[in-house]
């Protein structure tokens, strides 16, 4: 549970980034007008984006997915099997 939250938080880290940046070039500022700018943005934000995503969907397959099918081929129906 604390990995996924973590990885939510930097999936909305990752979003947040990309929007503010679109509107602080739209209002016609430059990146260099910051206090800090990297040469790697926008690129580890997408980054950041992708794999948190990735990793979320990833965890949360093997997560419900598996274990339900686990489940139904131990014998015990996934909506009314023992809780573990």
């Amino acid at each position: 549970m604390c990995a996924t939250a973590g990885l939510t938080t930097w999936f909305g880290i990752g979003i947040v980034y990309i929007r503010f940046r679109k509107g602080f070039l739209t209002q016609g500022y430059k990146t260099q007008d910051l206090p800090f700018s990297s040469r790697l943005q926008p690129f580890s934000a997408w980054w950041a984006v992708g794999a948190s995503l990735a990793t979320l969907l990833v965890s949360s397959f093997f997560l419900f997915f598996l274990s339900a099918v686990l489940m139904e081929l131990d014998g015990r129906s996934s909506a009314h099997g023992k809780s573990f």
